[in-house]
């Protein structure tokens, strides 16, 4: 039998210089996807005027998004993350180089290097039902391992 469980995964992000010791992500959320990475386009193609297809390689980024329960620490961190990377008057924002590893299950280990945050939320926002809302942070890669 073939297990795809994803329990018992988890995240470890470094980034420096707000995390340059890492820290892991373990609370992930149960009504959004925890982890999400988007699919990628490798080639693009084209049709000439006399119906000739071509194709060429293009430089692509690799987008991840991550959902974690609101509150945990790992909320905590990430949104330190987000926040010292925020640009605002009178305010100096990091430029940190983040590298993601997720590990799976299954001890299968993937790497994300070159990242950068592109956005979260700064607060905890109060859903209709009366609870915090799950919390996702999205990030930008240039490589993977």
């Amino acid at each position: 039998m073939i297990d795809i469980s994803g329990a018992k995964s988890k995240v470890s992000i470094i980034a420096v210089p707000t995390f340059p010791q890492g820290f892991t992500i373990e609370e992930f959320a149960t009504d959004s996807d925890p982890v999400v990475i988007d699919d990628i386009e490798v080639n693009n193609t084209e049709v000439g005027v006399n119906g000739d297809v071509v194709c060429y390689k293009r430089a692509t980024l690799l987008n991840v998004e991550l959902s974690v329960i609101p509150t945990t620490e790992s909320d905590r961190n990430l949104t330190i993350l987000l926040n010292s990377n925020r640009l605002a008057k009178n305010k100096v924002a990091t430029n940190d180089d983040i590298t993601m590893i997720i590990t799976y299950a299954d001890g299968r280990i993937v790497t994300f290097s070159g990242g950068v945050i592109i956005s979260g939320t700064v607060a905890n926002t109060i859903s209709s039902d009366s609870k915090i809302r799950t919390k996702t942070y999205r990030f930008t890669f240039s490589n993977v391992i």
